[in-house]
């Protein structure tokens, strides 16, 4: 450089700028990216927290809940769908109800979440059933539609409670009700 000025040479720097103005967006960009990282890295962490708090809070409620995905697969169960079924939960994640249930059962479910979905309000119903090994079972469901901004559903939370006992119980008390009727009306 220092001799093409004493030529009388102007030197064209323009080169060298470029240079170093590459230089600092590329330890701009380094740093961006780093940051960016750090974040989705944190997002992700959040998420897997907040997904395992989901977890622990459905487990622990004594009803089949399940979130189905808007063609009626499941996205979500919870414990007890493992223990009946006897599966884990992502041999049961992402199936209908059909793959893995009774099909009275699998019907039913599947009638309340269509319902939810085509009416996009509430659905709730009561089922009297009885399942493969010959025991009576009784239910009660609801789902109700999530909707998107626009009115489209994008899941149908929804719930199954096994109320057997207490309908044999009610059966009962009904019964017993009878016979003292019977009995006082003599």
């Amino acid at each position: 450089f220092y001799r093409l000025e004493f030529m009388g040479v102007q030197p064209n720097f323009s080169f060298y700028i470029l240079i170093q103005n590459t230089t600092i967006l590329a330890v701009l960009m380094y740093f961006f990216l780093l940051y960016f990282y750090r974040a989705l890295e944190n997002s992700v962490q959040e998420t897997k927290n907040s997904e395992k708090t989901l977890y622990n809070l459905i487990d622990n409620i004594s009803i089949f809940i399940a979130l189905f995905n808007p063609d009626g697969t499941y996205k979500i169960v919870n414990r007890h769908y493992e223990k009946a079924l006897k599966l884990k939960r992502r041999q049961i994640i992402g199936k209908s109800a059909h793959e893995v249930f009774d099909e009275n059962i699998a019907d039913w479910q599947n009638e309340i979440v269509e319902q939810a979905i085509n009416k996009k309000e509430s659905a709730r119903t009561k089922k009297i059933s009885t399942l493969k090994d010959g025991s009576p079972f009784v239910g009660y469901g609801r789902a109700n539609p999530i909707l998107d901004k626009h009115g489209n559903v994008i899941a149908v939370p929804g719930y199954i409670d096994n109320i057997t006992e207490l309908e044999l119980v009610k059966q009962k008390l009904d019964q017993a009700n009878e016979s003292k009727d019977k009995v006082l009306s003599i």
